[in-house]
C-alpha cells in the first residue's frame, strides 16, 4: 500500500489576484503556509477486476471513463492507469472550506500514482499537472495558488506572471514569529460549506461587467505585498490589520446573504478577543483565521457559543509519502 500525504494551507495576503481573469492582465501575488491539516490518498492493488474508489462516496467501476469523481478520472487518464486499483481519499478537514483541501488531493493522488507507477515525475512536474487537471475541470474556474500553497512547507509568496508562469519565494521566519502564530492564530468554522468554482465563476462574471471591480483586486495585491513584508518582520500586528482590510474587500467583491451572515459572525469575534481576521478562500463559507489577544480566553468564548475552533501549527514537511 501507498500512502500519501498533503497539507492544506492558509492564505495571509493577496488572495483572489491567482485567478486567471485578473493575473492574466496585471499578474498577481499572494502570501501563503502550509498548515499540519493533511489529505490522504492510499493506493493498493485490488484482487477485484474493476476500480475501487473511496472518498465521501463509493465507486467500483471497470473503465475509467465510468468514474464519476472528476478528479479522480482525470488523474487516472493522464497517468493511463491499468491495473485495477483500489484508492481511498481521507481528510483532517473537509472540502468546501478555503483551505485548498481540492489541490490537496489533486497533489496526493498525483504523488501516490507516480510512485505506484515509478513515473519519477518531480515535484514541480506533479504541481503543473494538479494545475492543469484543475483548470479543465473547473473550466478555468479556479485560482492557480492552491497547487501551489500546499505543495510547499512554511511561509511562501507567489507572484503569477501574465503569461501563466509562477515564481514562488520562500519566506524565512524566526522562531519568535513562528510561535507567535501558532500561539495567536485560530481557525474558526463558519458551519457553511460552498463550492469554490460556484463562487469564482460569479466572480468572473462580477468583475467582466464591471471593470471598476479591478481597482479592489489591485488593492488586494498590495495587501499581499504588506502581509509579505509583515511576516518578514514578524509583525502580527500588521497582519492583523491585513486580514481585516482583506475581509472588507471581499465583502465588497461577493455581496450575498451567507457573506451578510458571515460578517456578522466575523464582527462578533473581532468584539470578544480577536483583533483581525477575514474568511479563507473565495469566500461564502469554510473557515475564518483570527489573530487574537488571548487565544484561550478568545477560545473559551467560542466554546461558550457552540462554535468550532481549530489551532494551527505550520507545516514543514509539504507533500510526502509515508
Amino acid at each position: 500500500m501507498i500512502i500519501a500525504r498533503t497539507p492544506l494551507r492558509i492564505t495571509l495576503g493577496g488572495g483572489g489576484t491567482d485567478l486567471p481573469f485578473y493575473y492574466k492582465k496585471n499578474e498577481g501575488f499572494c502570501v501563503s503556509a502550509s498548515v499540519k491539516y493533511y489529505t490522504y490518498v492510499t493506493l493498493s492493488k485490488t484482487f477485484y477486476n474493476y476500480f475501487i474508489l473511496k472518498y465521501s462516496k463509493s465507486e467500483k467501476v471497470k473503465n475509467i471513463r465510468n468514474i464519476k469523481h472528476s478528479t479522480f478520472k482525470e488523474i487516472y487518464k493522464h497517468f493511463k492507469v491499468k491495473d485495477y486499483l483500489e484508492a481511498t481519499s481521507l481528510a483532517d478537514i473537509p472540502s468546501g472550506t478555503g483551505m485548498g483541501s481540492s489541490s490537496s488531493f489533486t497533489i496526493s493522488l498525483c504523488l501516490a500514482l507516480n510512485r505506484y507507477l515509478n513515473k519519477r515525475l518531480n515535484l514541480n512536474q506533479i504541481i503543473s499537472l494538479a494545475c492543469s487537471s484543475e483548470m479543465k475541470i473547473s473550466r478555468s474556474n479556479t485560482g492557480m495558488q492552491d497547487p501551489y500553497g500546499v505543495s510547499y512547507p512554511g511561509f511562501n509568496a507567489f507572484v503569477f506572471y501574465k503569461d501563466d508562469s509562477i515564481s514562488r519565494k520562500k519566506i524565512k521566519v524566526s522562531k519568535f514569529f513562528l510561535k507567535q502564530i501558532e500561539d495567536r492564530f485560530v481557525l474558526v468554522y463558519s458551519n457553511f460549506s460552498r463550492s469554490s468554482k460556484k463562487i469564482i465563476y460569479s466572480q468572473k462574471k462580477n468583475y467582466l461587467a464591471n471593470k471598476s471591480l479591478m481597482s479592489y483586486y489591485d488593492k488586494l495585491k498590495e495587501l499581499g505585498y504588506q502581509s509579505f513584508k509583515a511576516i518578514k518582520e514578524s509583525d502580527i500586528e500588521s497582519i492583523a490589520y491585513i486580514l481585516n482590510e482583506q475581509a472588507m474587500i471581499k465583502n465588497i467583491i461577493n455581496k450575498n446573504k451567507i457573506n451578510s451572515e458571515l460578517e456578522n459572525l466575523r464582527k462578533l469575534c473581532l468584539t470578544n478577543g480577536a483583533l483581525g481576521g477575514r474568511i479563507l478562500g473565495a469566500g461564502a463559507g469554510g473557515f475564518f483565521l483570527f489573530c487574537t489577544k488571548d487565544k484561550n480566553k478568545f477560545k473559551s468564548f467560542l466554546h461558550k457559543k457552540n462554535i468550532k475552533s481549530f489551532d494551527i501549527k505550520i507545516d514543514d514537511k509539504g507533500p510526502v509519502i509515508l
